[in-house]
């Protein structure tokens, strides 16, 4: 998307409208079953227009994942203002994403990880000039986390707040590894959770003790 439309008033509503469709049909049948057909027919606006805003089909599905992260974003939100320890800090983030993750696995799953083609910071950038009202402020270190690029990228920034502790087992040499690993099976949770193979609590505390395995934390509570 060319973010210069955004300055049009009019182009900017229908972009809004779009998303606002787009989320609709999501909400109703699943986000499989988003065309550009049933969002045309929910906005009132044609087919056609939809490539004018949108790279492709797949764009705006993306931007339309984001309107559901808004329990995770005020979530990550207060735990950030409040937690200042980096140990309890890594554990509690990757909570608070693995338990947002599992109530909404479908979308969490296509957005982090099944469409690989966006930039996830530019997604987000976009989508809050779009809806202002939803951004949240986070500390530096948790911002540049959340806009991150890609997964891999929000992953290992939240992995750095370990390295300094010699205690652990994540060092500057292994940490790409590591941070793989991590990711890798956090994709994997969320699989089982579409597939609604366990219960949700169940592939928390999974995940979670594969974290504390995998960089040698002991069981924090935050």
């Amino acid at each position: 998307m060319n973010i210069e439309i955004l300055k049009d008033e009019k182009k900017l509503n229908n972009i809004s409208n779009f998303i606002k469709a787009t989320r609709s049909i999501i909400d109703k049948e699943g986000i499989t079953k988003v065309s550009t057909r049933k969002i045309s027919a929910l906005s009132g606006l044609h087919n056609s227009t939809i490539y004018s805003y949108f790279d492709n089909l797949s764009e705006l599905v993306m931007l339309s994942c984001i309107s559901y992260f808004n329990e995770y974003c005020k979530a990550l939100k207060a735990f950030d203002d409040k937690q200042k320890n980096p140990e309890k800090k890594f554990i509690g983030i990757w909570d608070i994403f693995m338990q947002c993750a599992f109530k909404q696995p479908e979308i969490f799953y296509y957005f982090f990880f099944e469409v690989k083609e966006f930039n996830l910071e530019t997604l987000f950038k976009v989508y809050y000039m779009i809806f202002p009202e939803e951004a949240n402020e986070f500390t530096d270190t948790v911002a540049q986390m959340y806009y991150g690029p890609n997964i891999y990228a929000r992953s290992i920034k939240i992995l750095g707040f370990l390295i300094n502790n010699e205690h652990l087992l994540v060092n500057k040499d292994n940490i790409t590894l590591v941070n793989e690993l991590i990711v890798e099976y956090s994709g994997f949770k969320i699989i089982q959770a579409k597939l609604h193979t366990k219960s949700k609590e169940l592939l928390k505390q999974e995940f979670i003790q594969i974290l504390y395995h995998i960089t040698g934390l002991k069981n924090i509570k935050y």
